[in-house]
């Protein structure tokens, strides 16, 4: 969730329709309506839990059929264990499988996005980014950290070279005025 320069932008609904979580839900038919019938399948609904009860329940709407966010409930080498198959073999199946899941679920309709720059939320997540990519030694997230920060000094700097709280669709915002009035 970030704009072309790299920030981060603020936040996504957990709804579409009314409907919390229903662009991210699946069902057991539905992974078999888009992978097909096969032990292939079976594999991948054992793989993301979706062989067990539904792990989500949209609170709001409690006489709507539950579904299933999808998640790893065993350990990849538990997984691969219990179903027979190679580690390496199942990574590169899950490749295709990913892809093909996730091109499915973008056709959804999707939940609608917040896109302001929070200045002090970016903050916060480039911190956590390049902290993880020092201890974990992933250049991804010291990359994507560089980014935001980027972004935030180029787009959100002010004259005195302080950072402005917010910016939406490329325009920023000034400080608060409490924060000003306390100079």
């Amino acid at each position: 969730m970030t704009d072309a320069s790299g920030a981060f932008w603020s936040a996504q609904d957990a709804e579409v329709d009314a409907r919390e979580g229903k662009s991210y839900l699946w069902s057991p038919q539905e992974v078999r309506q888009v992978l097909g019938e096969s032990p292939r399948t079976d594999q991948v609904l054992a793989f993301y839990g979706l062989d067990g009860p539904a792990n989500f329940q949209d609170p709001h709407h409690a006489s709507a059929p539950a579904g299933w966010v999808l998640h790893q409930p065993r350990t990849l080498s538990e997984f691969t264990a219990s179903a027979g198959v190679k580690a390496d073999e199942w990574q590169a199946a899950l490749v295709s499988i990913d892809e093909l899941l996730l091109k499915h679920r973008n056709q959804r309709k999707q939940p609608m996005t917040d896109d302001k720059v929070l200045t002090s939320w970016n903050a916060l997540a480039i911190r956590g980014l390049a902290l993880a990519g020092q201890v974990l030694g992933d250049t991804r997230y010291v990359d994507a950290a560089g980014r935001a920060c980027e972004a935030l000094l180029q787009k959100l700097r002010d004259q005195e070279g302080g950072l402005l709280r917010s910016m939406r669709r490329g325009r920023a915002k000034p400080r608060p005025f409490w924060r000003t009035g306390l100079r």
